[in-house]
């Protein structure tokens, strides 16, 4: 990621220990916070040095509560496919195509869904309407709502290796990116993920990371979500059948490569749930890059404020209703 280094005397740390006590509903945890856990089973299962639950680099590497709680899902479905501790501990339908609850907290079916199902049971809907909306076969969300000739308007100084081709054919892999069936996600996710892609790159300027230094070097920041660490360049590599610990680089100079990293991330990461609800931008950019850039005084102060500018801009351009609550500060 492009990021900020500020002195470290700025940040606010949570000293380590155990956190026996209930998550909190605003997500905060540690010691700082009344010794509030997170919960394990959920999409956000650890608790950064800055009292934030969370997931990856920042959260479970740098885990200050030594104990998560955890939970069944008891409640009935939710009208909107969303499921787990995160969602009132909703389950999901065990009768519809639906059945199964994902680590982020989504009802659905085969791997990702029933293979780690994170709730105990779902309960029978009274209505098909807990059924999550299905991808629309043979569309793309990217040609849908983002043509070509607007791409190039967006980024007329982009680097040559993301290409507009490159993109669609990437994302055609994920089926259902900003191709779930209701036009108003789908805009809103397609809206995240451009806003984040431009925060990370400088507007499609940078295929790799501008400070080489950092301690997780040669393992920088690359490709158009800037994919961080060893650990996401070996997972990457394993899911695409690459050794990219070995050929790192090519996240930056493949032209495949630079996209599928970021949709590779992105879902494996959750964020293609939240991304197209109303006021869950916030946990997109916590997700992302929490540790830095959220909270009441992160160390890089410019990078949440800049994600939230972009995400407007790109839902006024799609005409689509952007919520509130889009900043990840409190």
């Amino acid at each position: 990621m492009l990021r900020v280094l500020l002195p470290i005397a700025l940040a606010v740390f949570a000293s380590a220990g155990s956190c026996p006590n209930a998550p909190r509903p605003d997500g905060r945890c540690g010691p700082s916070f009344g010794n509030a856990g997170c919960v394990a089973n959920s999409n956000y299962p650890c608790c950064s040095t800055y009292g934030w639950c969370g997931k990856g680099n920042g959260y479970c590497d740098a885990n200050v509560c030594k104990g998560t709680s955890t939970s069944s899902c008891p409640n009935a479905p939710r009208s909107d496919g969303r499921c787990g501790p995160d969602f009132g501990n909703a389950g999901c339908d065990t009768k519809s195509n639906y059945p199964c609850c994902s680590k982020y907290g989504w009802c659905g079916n085969g791997s990702g869904y029933c293979d780690s199902n994170i709730c105990s049971g779902g309960k029978p809907s009274p209505s098909p309407s807990s059924k999550a909306p299905a991808p629309v076969p043979g569309t793309n969300g990217i040609k849908k709502y983002l043509p070509e000739s607007q791409f190039n308007q967006l980024f007329p100084n982009r680097n040559p290796t993301y290409t507009y081709q490159h993109l669609v054919s990437m994302a055609a892999k994920y089926s259902s990116f900003a191709n779930s069936g209701n036009a108003d996600n789908d805009k809103r996710e397609l809206a995240a993920f451009l806003a984040h892609v431009t925060h990370e790159t400088g507007t499609l300027v940078y295929t790799e990371e501008i400070d080489k230094s950092g301690p997780y070097a040669p393992y920088i920041g690359r490709g158009a979500m800037q994919l961080t660490w060893k650990n996401n360049y070996q997972a990457f590599g394993n899911a695409i059948g690459r050794d990219l610990v070995t050929n790192y680089a090519s996240v930056a100079t493949n032209a495949d490569l630079v996209w599928w990293s970021a949709l590779w991330y992105w879902f494996q990461n959750g964020l293609h749930g939240p991304a197209g609800q109303k006021n869950q931008f916030a946990q997109t950019t916590r997700t992302i890059n929490g540790a830095m850039e959220c909270g009441s005084n992160p160390p890089n102060t410019q990078g949440d404020p800049h994600r939230v500018a972009l995400f407007q801009q790109y839902c006024r351009m799609f005409g689509v209703d952007p919520g509130t609550q889009l900043s990840c500060k409190n």
